[in-house]
């Protein structure tokens, strides 16, 4: 199930992230975070407490070149300097690892342990746009700047960063409903389909589908790996659109500060637009969410650092993608490991991401070669996109069955995404369902056993 699914994939998401920190960088010299400094005067200078520290101010050009020209860059501060007081006596400054304060360092640390993407940080992925330029000129200690009053910012893989918290707040508002809605539809169309419980294609699919559809083997598959997808993706886009509902539209600024601010959360999927451009490279490295991509960057550069190759050749950068797909093989296959049901862990998820890179790597060496003989310059865009399009999902046709049927084998699917569903309310689901879906809620209840270590919260 999901929870068993979470639990093998927080295990080696954590031991991965928190190597990030000590290991591949030294996250007490190397990051740094934007944070907002209050104090009580127009008169009193704020650099004369013990936030001193963290009061710089950062070539900022550089900043946005570098992140312009990498996915993952880290921008390195100058000497510390006062900054200009604000009207609003408060400040945003760059703040490094707190020296003094003990319950600032605990928030500095958990800050960046659970900011993944690194959008108030002195790194950042590629792809959201980069720090706005009102926060910029706030950084440098021009204090009359602000938000735009509407709009918003879309970085160069479609991701959209809002001006307002009104305009965040809306637009995630409207994805969070309309996906609560879109996963009850597919939860009853995966509940009609006996694979989605074992993970056998071989098994008939569901008598409601067309006669034609039913007998072919290539449309039967395409519906259930479609159906798949677009789970996956409702539902991580709907959970993920909690953390600014949340953040930033219950606490807000005045509460958390920056991190309550609307630039903070960028869409977390890209325009479909990248991969009609660059075909799979675009889906995974534009459309789909880059959650781990920092992690898997860094990781893959350090250890070809170490190996001695140069990361900015040609066969550097292969094999750094070839070890950030890895990476996320080996997380996909230890939430493998631990899910419920027979799952091939090796054959299933780390094969489906191994070969993703290895599919990336042929459709570049694909187009370089087309480009030598001069067929790309003499195709038109719209035939150039619809050949992105067809080789990755033929890409995908091919290989995501592996990762498909090991989430079905181990009873992924079995969650309940939502707890009431009007359409199994209506009688459209399977015999025994109803409104109510979250039987047996609360999951988790307090387990008294023999020993003290047989004792705890269980689900």
């Amino acid at each position: 199930m999901a929870p068993a699914f979470g639990l093998g994939l927080i295990k080696l998401w954590s031991v991965l992230w928190t190597s990030i920190m000590i290991l591949v960088h030294d996250c007490k010299t190397d990051f740094r975070r934007i944070d907002r400094v209050l104090y009580a005067s127009p008169e009193k200078d704020p650099t004369d407490n013990a936030t001193s520290t963290a009061v710089q101010t950062f070539d900022l050009t550089e900043s946005r070149q570098r992140h312009r020209g990498s996915s993952t860059q880290i921008t390195r501060g100058s000497n510390s300097q006062p900054v200009e007081k604000a009207r609003d006596h408060s400040l945003l400054v760059w703040q490094d690892y707190p020296a003094t304060s003990l319950l600032r360092r605990i928030d500095w640390v958990l800050d960046l342990y659970t900011n993944f993407r690194g959008m108030s940080w002195n790194w950042r992925i590629a792809g959201p746009p980069p720090i706005p330029d009102w926060v910029e000129s706030r950084l440098e200690g021009h204090s009359d700047s602000g938000p735009p009053r509407k709009g918003f910012v879309a970085g160069r893989d479609g991701t959209r960063m809002y001006s307002n918290l009104h305009d965040l707040l809306v637009a995630r508002a409207k994805t969070f409903v309309l996906g609560y809605f879109v996963m009850d539809i597919l939860k009853n169309f995966m509940m009609h389909d006996i694979y989605f419980l074992h993970g056998d294609r071989t098994l008939p699919p569901p008598s409601f589908l067309p006669s034609p559809i039913r007998e072919s083997y290539f449309l039967v598959q395409s519906y259930r790996l479609l159906l798949s997808m677009a789970m996956m993706y409702t539902a991580l886009h709907t959970v993920f659109d909690l953390s600014p509902l949340f953040f930033a539209g219950l606490l807000g600024p005045t509460l958390i500060g920056v991190r309550g601010e609307p630039w903070i959360y960028p869409d977390t999927y890209g325009a479909f637009s990248t991969i009609l451009d660059k075909g799979l490279a675009g889906w995974w490295g534009g459309w789909w969410h880059q959650t781990f991509r920092f992690a898997f960057e860094a990781t893959a550069k350090r250890i070809l650092q170490e190996l001695g190759f140069d990361i900015s050749s040609l066969s550097g950068k292969a094999l750094q993608l070839i070890i950030a797909f890895s990476l996320s093989g080996c997380l996909h296959a230890c939430a493998s490991v631990t899910q419920l049901g027979q799952t091939h862990p090796i054959t299933g998820a780390f094969s489906f991401f191994l070969l993703q890179s290895l599919g990336i790597l042929l459709q570049i060496l694909l187009s370089h070669q087309l480009k030598k003989i001069g067929v790309v310059e003499r195709t038109p865009k719209i035939l150039r996109r619809a050949t992105n399009l067809i080789f990755t999902s033929a890409w995908l046709y091919l290989t995501a069955p592996l990762i498909c049927d090991d989430f079905a084998a181990g009873g992924i699917w079995l969650f309940e995404p939502i707890p009431i569903s009007p359409l199994r309310g209506l009688g459209l689901g399977i015999e025994g369902t109803g409104w109510w879906c979250w039987k047996g809620f609360p999951w988790i209840h307090w387990y008294r056993g023999q020993h003290w270590w047989q004792t705890g919260f269980i689900m």
